[in-house]
Parts: C-alpha cells; structure tokens; sequence
C-alpha cells in the first residue's frame, strides 16, 4: 500500500511575497468649518489642512584639515672630529727640552699644551707636537682619529684612522 503525503502547495517559497489587488481606498473628510451669518444658511466651505514640513536641518560648515607637514631632510651626520676642528694652533714654542703648542680650545680660551693632555672637556687628546721644518704641526686625536693642524691654518688634514 502507498503511504498517504501531505500536499500543501506548489507555491515558491523564494519568489516575491503577493500583494492582494482588491484594496480599496477609504477618503478621511476634511475639516469643515460653518460660518455663522445673519443672512441665511450658505453652503459649507471645506478648507484643506497646512501641510505640515519637518524642518531642514541647519548645515554646519566643516573647517578643512590641517595640511601634513613634510618632514625636513635628515640632518647631515656628526663629523668624527668636529672638536678636533674647532681647535687652533696659534704657535708653538720650545723651551729647553721641553715642546709646548699654543692653542685655541673650543671654549675660546688660549693655552699652553703639550703631549698628552686633553683639550675639548677630555674628548681630544694632543698626541704629537713637530717642530722639524719651517711649518710647525700638531697632532690631535679625536674619536680614533688623527687630525694634523698646521699654525695659522684653520682646516686640518686627517693623518690616519684607526
């Protein structure tokens, strides 16, 4: 024997829902207002109702953003010997036995030194003081270089790295 199935409908169950096509539109009466006159009855006059609007929302200016400011060039990098620079040699003398060179320091301030003091706060050191020939030099040493001065000159050769 067959088993009795329950058949419902054949209707979609994914196609757009129905609208019902026999809607009918009721009119809601307007307000009537009577005038009262003294002259008889005359025929009711229906005013139609204001509208009514929401009210338009009041638009606020937005300042525009800030432009982003580009950022500047890296700064060029620290000479090694930027205080081994800045120092002077002014002259150097010889008394007896003993050299000394005549320096301006980067505190501005000129002094006598000789082989192995500390000039620029302790970050310079004087390692060798020539006299031989007609130019006399000085050798600084800063951050592990060697910088030649000669008297009266301002730029410095850089002797060795190490």
């Amino acid at each position: 024997p067959l088993m009795p199935v329950a058949v419902s409908s054949t209707r979609d169950p994914f196609a757009a829902p129905t609208i019902p096509t026999n809607l009918q539109a009721t009119v809601v009466p307007q307000k009537t207002i009577a005038a009262k006159s003294s002259v008889g009855s005359q025929p009711v006059v229906t005013l139609p109702q204001p509208v009514q609007y929401t009210p338009i929302p009041q638009t606020i200016s937005v300042r525009p953003l800030p432009a982003i400011p580009v950022a500047p060039p890296p700064m060029p990098p620290v000479s090694r010997t930027n205080l081994a620079d800045s120092i002077a040699l002014t002259g150097v003398i010889q008394t007896g036995n003993q050299i000394s060179a005549i320096v301006l320091d980067t505190d501005g301030t000129s002094r006598y030194v000789q082989v192995g003091e500390k000039l620029a706060n302790g970050e310079v050191t004087v390692k060798k003081i020539n006299v031989n020939g007609g130019n006399p030099s000085i050798v600084l040493v800063q951050n592990g270089v060697e910088l030649i001065k000669a008297v009266g000159k301002t730029e410095g050769s850089i002797a060795q790295t190490f």
